[in-house]
């Protein structure tokens, strides 16, 4: 691996870019629910992603934890992918199983979330951007 690939494929930057990936793809999930929401008997779906990289195994180092307040040392990857699954709510709206209060809710925090990563993206390539050029933008 290249000694510029590396900038970019170390660190949180994998993470981020999975993150985002998963949040586009919620998104799309989200809105197919909400265009269903009067097609008999389908089934709301939804992504899984959080918890995928939670338990994800971590970064091959690791650090030993003296005392309750130090960091833990390793996380996640970024090698996990989003999975779209049946939400299984056991919501019944006469229809089908799609409960648009949800749905809405669930939209509105996803795109908060895709909009934070969106945001630590663009610091960590403006951050590659200062460091490369040496000039500081306003």
């Amino acid at each position: 691996m290249s000694a510029i690939q590396s900038l970019f494929d170390s660190g949180t930057m994998p993470v981020l870019r999975k993150a985002l990936s998963a949040y586009a793809i919620r998104h799309r999930v989200i809105a197919d629910n909400m265009a269903n929401v009067a097609t008999e008997g389908y089934r709301a779906k939804q992504v899984e992603f959080e918890d995928l990289l939670a338990a994800e195994d971590t970064l091959p180092i690791s650090g030993l934890r003296t005392a309750p307040g130090h960091l833990p040392i390793g996380g996640p990857s970024g090698n996990a992918d989003p999975k779209i699954v049946d939400q299984n709510n056991g919501f019944d709206n006469g229809v089908n199983d799609v409960d648009v209060d949800r749905e809405m809710v669930a939209i509105g925090e996803n795109q908060l979330m895709y909009r934070m990563v969106t945001r630590l993206l663009h610091g960590r390539y403006q951050g590659l951007r200062t460091a490369i050029t040496g000039q500081v933008r306003g």
